[in-house]
């Protein structure tokens, strides 16, 4: 961004921040971004061709829409951009454990990541959409534990095969997938489960062998 001898440069936020950017002078930032800007020195002696405008800090709370409006006594230009400010996740894992006698459920869990992120399953490379989906609790016990799942019923499974967790956040490129291979004798064990005296409950049984967590 060029500016002349006649212009000033002014930066805002969702109408809650606002930075003005003189020649020779730092800029004066308020609102959300105040005290999170850097402006070098070497700026100010070239302001023609070095009017960038650093942030010496980024958190979650500068995501919105700011736009950028260069004034002369002649013209004036705008230009808006949308950023998003996101956290990965610091954990995810995925469980397999017995349903009933002909269907295992899946479960993955994701914890940290924000914002909010979207899961989907993948069964060798194959979009599963039949879902119980857990991560459509309300935004504000989100942010309060910061934890998403989403389980899948499927029919039991006779040969080995590759799970898929897709973790992808809303409005950026972050996605990731999260694997498990689900082998024979795992799927021995949970079927072994089904034929267990009825007398035991299902949850014992389960604690027996434990869910399976597998990541590779």
């Amino acid at each position: 961004m060029v500016l002349d001898q006649s212009s000033f440069l002014v930066f805002t936020k969702s109408m809650r921040t606002r930075m003005v950017l003189l020649l020779n002078v730092p800029p004066q930032d308020t609102g959300i971004i105040a005290n999170y800007t850097k402006y070098p020195a070497e700026n100010l002696r070239q302001p023609e061709t070095r009017s960038i405008i650093y942030l010496k800090m980024i958190t979650l709370d500068m995501s919105g829409e700011y736009m950028c409006v260069v004034k002369t006594f002649h013209s004036e230009h705008t230009k808006a951009a949308k950023m998003i400010v996101y956290v990965p996740e610091s954990s995810a894992n995925i469980y397999v454990s017995r349903f009933n006698d002909s269907h295992i459920n899946v479960k993955c869990i994701v914890l940290g990541a924000q914002p909010k992120p979207t899961l989907v399953f993948y069964i060798e490379g194959i979009k599963i959409n039949d879902k119980f989906d857990e991560s459509l609790k309300i935004i504000n016990e989100y942010r309060h534990n910061l934890s998403v799942t989403r389980n899948i019923v499927l029919k039991n499974i006779m040969n080995p095969v590759l799970i898929e967790c897709e973790i992808s956040i809303s409005e950026t490129n972050y996605k990731r997938r999260e694997k498990m291979s689900v082998l024979y004798e795992l799927l021995k064990r949970l079927y072994r489960a089904s034929n267990v005296d009825r007398s035991v409950s299902e949850s014992a049984v389960l604690d027996n062998f434990g869910p399976a967590v597998s990541t590779i």
